[in-house]
């Protein structure tokens, strides 16, 4: 398996088996820009059944969809604001 190009239910049962450890997983998806909306939803659901049958325990199941959230492919699609200019000038009315 290759973790660069593996998908994130392949590196939780590379986890779950030994092949990878927790840090590795982290490592592998912080090389990541986003992770596509089908394999974040795989992943969470993957995540949560492995803790529901004590497989995963919850800090490690936490940690890893706390990472998903952040590289969610659609996470970042929303709009962003425009910075406040700080430089700004106030000028006040005459009177």
């Amino acid at each position: 398996m290759h973790e660069d190009t593996a998908t994130v239910v392949e590196l939780v049962a590379a986890m779950r088996t030994g092949e990878l450890d927790l840090k590795a997983v982290l490592d592998a998806l912080a090389k990541r820009s986003a992770v596509p909306e089908a394999d974040y939803r795989a992943g969470v659901e993957t995540l949560w059944q492995l803790r529901q049958q004590h497989v995963l325990d919850d800090v490690t199941v936490t940690t890893l969809v706390t990472r998903l959230d952040a590289l969610r492919a659609d996470g970042g699609s929303a709009p962003v604001a425009a910075p406040i200019d700080d430089d700004a000038t106030v000028v006040m009315p005459r009177r």
